[in-house]
């Protein structure tokens, strides 16, 4: 799903190169312009549905969730320095992640049969 950044100028979204099969996250202009590729997937990850929402974060950073077959992931990427960051948690069925309003937390829906509501404070940069 693409992402409207906060003050509206940039669009963030999920591009998968047919050739190569690979999932990058992309960055455009609204007022128009070319998709700036921000961060390419490792192999064997994509952006799933319900997974696939990418969020605005404090300091101009992307958060999303990515998943291999394996688990899903929360990543981080700031776009000023295309400096990656992954949250190693392992919790079964990580989906549907959004923002807290005051931007240090990230909530998500976790878990296979039963479901449980996370908050992960942000430590501040």
């Amino acid at each position: 799903w693409p992402s409207v950044s906060p003050d509206g100028t940039q669009l963030a979204l999920a591009v998968t190169d047919r050739a190569s099969r690979r999932t990058s996250i992309a960055v455009v202009p609204t007022a128009g312009g070319k998709a700036r590729p921000v961060v390419t997937l490792p192999e064997g990850h994509a952006m799933a549905g319900n997974r696939g929402r990418i969020l605005w974060g404090p300091n101009n950073n992307l958060i999303f969730m990515p998943a291999s077959k394996q688990r899903a992931e929360v990543w981080s990427v700031r776009l000023a320095t295309g400096a990656e960051t992954t949250l190693d948690l392992q919790l079964p069925g990580m989906m549907q992640p959004d923002l807290h309003r005051d931007g240090r937390r990230l909530l998500f829906r976790a878990g296979e049969v039963t479901d449980e509501i996370w908050a992960l404070s942000s430590s501040s940069r």
